[in-house]
């Protein structure tokens, strides 16, 4: 009989006593309130509200599309993600880490990092663009007009890249001897200034780069040859 009357007592206590496991379940919860501010070309500072008896925070992150989360850890509920990609869509989540069990992962918030600043690319945002323009190139020119009809014609000119401005050229060889004229970049394309000579004028001059190949067009007007056309070239650099 005493033996019947301990276990009654047992029962009855374990049947009143908190399960520890779901208490903790229930206060770990998952972090809401996702936020990003301060986006850049490289870097994001990630926001969330925060969790009541949190230890910790997992975040997990990746471009959209990626099939791999780059995973990383902070006591506060605010990280800032560097080395970013530009103008690049990212996805992110947090996990809330208590003293016994963790969290569902949040649903992922989104932004995008802005693109590099006028006259930058790369990775980095460290290359400028006016770099690979920079060379002397041997052209191979064909131009057609109503007076000539079609004529092909070589020459050289040299382009040479602003170390104040990124998205600056200067050109020379295309006009009177010593005579340099203003361009700007943007990517692969390029436009140089209208320029005019003891012949005639000569616009809408613009092109694109490919590795060591530039090619571009333009149009004229010579007057003196009552000649209207337009023209387009090949230059290799040397």
């Amino acid at each position: 009989m005493q033996k019947l009357s301990f276990l009654i007592v047992a029962v009855i206590l374990l049947a009143f006593m908190p399960s520890c496991s779901k208490t903790d379940s229930s206060s770990c919860t998952t972090a809401t309130g996702l936020t990003t501010l301060s986006v850049t070309s490289a870097t994001a500072n990630l926001k969330w509200d925060n969790v009541t008896n949190e230890v910790s925070y997992q975040i997990q992150y990746r471009k959209v599309g990626d099939q791999v989360w780059i995973s990383t850890a902070t006591f506060s509920n605010t990280l800032q993600l560097t080395a970013l990609n530009p103008n690049t869509n990212y996805e992110w989540q947090v996990k809330t880490v208590c003293s016994l069990n963790v969290s569902e992962y949040s649903s992922s918030a989104t932004f995008k990092t802005a693109a590099c600043p006028t006259g930058y690319e790369g990775t980095n945002c460290d290359i400028a663009m006016n770099q690979k323009f920079a060379g002397t190139y041997n052209v191979t020119d064909t131009a057609t007009d109503n007076v000539s009809g079609t004529q092909s014609f070589t020459y050289t000119f040299s382009i040479t890249a602003s170390t104040s401005n990124p998205a600056a050229i200067s050109v020379t060889g295309l006009t009177d001897p010593g005579t340099s004229l203003n361009g700007t970049v943007d990517g692969s394309n390029f436009t140089v200034q209208d320029y005019t000579t003891a012949d005639g004028s000569f616009t809408n001059f613009k092109g694109t780069v490919s590795g060591k190949q530039l090619r571009f067009t333009y149009d004229y007007n010579l007057p003196s040859a009552n000649a209207v056309g337009s023209a387009h070239a090949t230059g290799i650099k040397q």
